[in-house]
């Protein structure tokens, strides 16, 4: 699908548009090694043989975004994931990457489906800080549960629909002053190759602090193995009333024409 385009009204299902905000670039750049070394457990030849799957659809730029890091398949398209699983049709993937909309009960239901009905497939999935304190995810992911998290060291910049990153010198920008920041991090288990997976970031991770020249530096990213672990949780944004609900929508319509 054409970068720029407006795919907003391609959805056959209804939602708030506050839920429609997508993720940017320097996310996935995060987890890009983690992804890198699942290829390589899987006995991939490449990141392009990796099968990634996104079930929750906004304008479609997570594809952009995994492509520009090496990982050309990638199934995100405009349909309802709760009729997909409805009718059997969950498709073919490695691993299951995604943000879900944070409203309603999208998240403790991915959560679920990650950790119940993917068939034991690794998953990452990009939630709010404070999910892991909630009591849908302790049942679901108890103490002795294989999950890690990636924390961000700077606050991810998500978008709303019709507001894309430019990509200038190979890199997605979000221009200044767009987007809204969001204290989330990446909910991360890798099935049978969990325990590997972390010790291998884990000394990636310090490699990379300790190395010098062209992509050296400190990670933008840390990881925490249990919930103890995480940076004291941000409380949640207060969901607009619905008369202000009302005005962001009928500004965000002003906005785009």
């Amino acid at each position: 699908m054409k970068r720029g385009r407006d795919l907003t009204t391609a959805r056959s299902w209804d939602s708030p548009e506050e839920d429609h905000c997508e993720t940017p670039e320097g996310a996935y750049r995060d987890i890009e090694p983690l992804l890198f070394k699942l290829s390589r457990l899987l006995g991939k030849k490449g990141k392009d043989e990796l099968n990634i799957y996104d079930p929750f659809f906004c304008e479609g730029a997570v594809r952009d975004h995994l492509n520009s890091l090496g990982f050309p398949n990638v199934h995100n398209v405009p349909e309802d994931f709760y009729e997909v699983q409805r009718e059997g049709r969950i498709p073919t993937h490695d691993v299951l990457v995604t943000n879900p909309p944070f409203s309603g009960d999208h998240i403790a239901s991915l959560l679920n489906f990650a950790r119940l009905g993917n068939e034991k497939r690794p998953f990452m999935a990009l939630l709010p800080n404070w999910v892991c304190n909630k009591q849908y995810f302790t049942s679901v992911f108890p103490r002795a549960a294989p999950v890690f998290f990636v924390v961000p060291r700077e606050p991810y910049r998500f978008w709303a629909p019709g507001r894309r990153e430019k990509k200038i010198q190979g890199r997605f920008v979000l221009p200044k002053a767009k987007g809204k920041e969001f204290h989330c991090i990446w909910f991360c288990s890798f099935a049978d190759h969990h325990d590997e997976v972390v010790r291998w970031f884990s000394k990636w991770q310090e490699k990379r602090s300790k190395s010098k020249g062209k992509g050296s530096g400190p990670p933008t990213c840390q990881i925490a193995l249990t919930a103890g672990d995480l940076p004291k949780p941000s409380r949640p944004t207060k969901r607009p009333n619905p008369r202000q609900r009302k005005a962001m929508a009928k500004k965000l319509k002003l906005s785009r024409g």
